[in-house]
Parts: C-alpha cells; sequence; structure tokens
C-alpha cells in the first residue's frame, strides 16, 4: 500500500539574515516593524483633508460688506435679510442658489 502524506501546516517564513539588517533599513526608509498591530499608518498616509475644506469654504477673515453699510446707514440691513442673504450665499456655493436672471426653467422655449 502506498505511504499516506499527511497534511502538515506551512512553516513560518524564515527568520531575516540578519536582524542587523532589519534594524538598518528602519532607521533609513522609516519602515515600521511587521506585527499584526493597529498603527494607524492607513489613515496617517491619506491626503489632508484641511486645505481642500479651507478652499471651499469662503475666508470669513475679510471686512463683511454688510458691517460697512450698517455703519454708513443705520438700519441698512435687518436681521431677517441679514439670515436670507447668508442662506443664499451658502446654497450658491454649493450651486443650489436661484437661476440668473432670464435662465429659468422656461428660458428655452
Amino acid at each position: 500500500a502506498p505511504l499516506r502524506q499527511h497534511w502538515t501546516p506551512r512553516q513560518p517564513a524564515p527568520a531575516p539574515t540578519s536582524a542587523r539588517l532589519d534594524e538598518l533599513g528602519r532607521a533609513i526608509f522609516g519602515n515600521l516593524p511587521i506585527t499584526n498591530d493597529r498603527t494607524g499608518n492607513k489613515v496617517l498616509r491619506k491626503k489632508l483633508k484641511g486645505p481642500l475644506l479651507a478652499d471651499y469654504y469662503f475666508d470669513q477673515s475679510g471686512v463683511d460688506p454688510d458691517v460697512v453699510g450698517r455703519e454708513i446707514m443705520k438700519g441698512w440691513m435687518n436681521e431677517r435679510e441679514k439670515h436670507r442673504k447668508n442662506q443664499l450665499e451658502v446654497l450658491r456655493r454649493r450651486g443650489k442658489g436661484p437661476p440668473k436672471k432670464g435662465s429659468g426653467k422656461r428660458s428655452n422655449r
């Protein structure tokens, strides 16, 4: 009868030839030792979102024309109109504001 070979699990990969060589590689290239621990590198490698968000939202550090207008004429813009104007600006930045004059739904007919 032929000899039956039993299944055996694979042997782990052989250890590196030199631990010193691995240590030098880590020092030179910044490689981390291979472990199963979570390090958070995946998150750190991602592109930063801060500059993108800063470009998307308008710069609020400048002088607001509404403030200048209110200083020139008292009661120039009440709170309700100010809120409406801010909401319109937010919608326009997202591309959801009202169409320009003459370019509504029925302008192509």
